[in-house]
């Protein structure tokens, strides 16, 4: 089973669709024949909190005669379907990384729930079986074909494109994360690393950390070597091929004591027990081949890595992730930021007290639409004033409260 490519006017995509469609086949019949495919922004697992906190503490069970109960009452097999999305996430997947990492720690003993969290990820896979990472060429490539553009699942605010850095098409940038103690049963922390060029992820890694870490910053610090060794690791394979990075890597990291350390060259008095890493990346820096730098945790696309997200977050860093959106340097990016679904009919009559364009950005929330707010007798005493009183009474259909109001 070979990696696609595809070659348009504006990119480059690789993508597995054929492996997916393969591996799938004997599960149509089944269980994914009868699961409906209609969601239209799917993720690899349930995003209910609920559900998540579940799957986290279901433990199965060591007996072989319930293993394999499950196994004919799922009708799947939990280490092949595991081993499946593996091969899937390694080639051209990052956005079923963490997803891999969770499932694959369930090997020796899965529960009920682990087999459905299996089940919806493949569900997810087949589901978006056509997409893969996108690379941008820096010049439109006549010769071919004008390519269909990639599927963009996020709204336009939520993609908080002005906050993002912008970079050069053969300049490759980093980016680390680590999520600290979220597991459970052993406390330990995820890391997760990515590397991208020319608009999409080169390289990318979600590693379950071998120790449990006593802080955040020292869970970050081991991130950030994770991130610097694999910087080394791609500057050396570049310069093979002739894309040589001349300048130190950017490793974009949100938390400041672990950037603080790294750059300045100073450990803590509650971080000198890092001892080997704290050289190592140390060393790195100060030899100008990686450059820890601080960026939002809302931007930061290894977030992506470490945890499972929301629906909105997941589908911001996936767009970027695998390539959806076009850098700054394509012609394809004006054409393609433009044609971003907006959000669907906005109130325009809120007070600007109450909220903003730009505190609904800063918060990420979306702003009541008309149908949820009409016809609420509630509204004139949350949003009482006399510069909206017949513009905005009327608008909600409920005049009639003013007299309750006023006695």
């Amino acid at each position: 089973m070979v990696l696609i490519s595809s070659k348009q006017k504006h990119y480059v995509k690789i993508d597995c669709h054929t492996y997916i469609n393969k591996f799938c086949e004997k599960y149509i019949d089944t269980w994914l024949g009868n699961m409906p495919i209609t969601e239209n922004k799917p993720t690899p697992l349930p995003s209910s909190p609920t559900w998540i906190k579940s799957f986290n503490a279901a433990t199965g069970s060591n007996d072989p005669k319930i293993q394999q109960q499950l196994v004919k009452e799922m009708q799947i097999n939990y280490r092949a379907g595991v081993g499946e999305i593996i091969w899937a996430m390694t080639t051209c997947r990052p956005d079923i990384a963490f997803t891999s990492v969770k499932l694959s720690q369930s090997n020796s003993a899965p529960h009920q729930l682990h087999y459905h969290g299996l089940k919806h990820t493949i569900k997810y896979l087949y589901a978006t079986r056509d997409d893969g990472i996108y690379y941008w060429r820096t010049k439109p490539c006549d010769d071919l074909k004008e390519g269909p553009p990639p599927k963009i699942n996020s709204a336009l605010h939520d993609l908080l494109i002005d906050k993002r850095p912008d970079h050069q098409p053969n300049v490759a940038v980093a980016y680390a994360d680590s999520d600290w103690a979220t597991c459970t049963k052993t406390r330990r922390s995820f890391t997760g690393v990515c590397i991208f060029l020319s608009g999409g992820v080169i390289a990318y890694k979600t590693r379950f950390q071998p120790t449990v870490a006593l802080s955040s910053t020292e869970a970050e610090f081991m991130a950030a070597c994770d991130v610097g060794r694999m910087c080394l690791f791609i500057r050396s394979i570049l310069w093979d091929l002739d894309i040589p990075q001349e300048a130190a890597t950017v490793a974009y990291e949100d938390n400041d004591g672990c950037t603080a350390m790294g750059n300045a060259q100073k450990p803590t008095s509650r971080t000198r027990h890092i001892d080997i890493k704290y050289f190592a990346l140390c060393e790195w820096i100060e030899r100008d081949y990686i450059h820890l730098e601080r960026i939002d945790t809302s931007v930061n696309m290894a977030d992506h890595l470490t945890k499972t997200l929301s629906r909105i977050l997941f589908h911001r860093h996936a767009d970027y992730l695998m390539g959806h959106i076009p850098p700054r340097y394509s012609a394809a990016y004006d054409i393609t930021v433009s044609n971003i679904k907006q959000d669907d009919e906005i109130v325009n009559y809120v007070p600007t007290s109450f909220t903003t364009p730009a505190t609904a950005k800063a918060s990420r929330i979306f702003r009541p639409m008309k149908s949820d707010i009409t016809g609420n007798p509630w509204l004139p005493a949350l949003w009482w004033n006399e510069s909206y009183n017949s513009h905005f009474l009327d608008s909600m259909n409920c005049g009639g409260v003013l007299d309750i109001l006023d006695n």
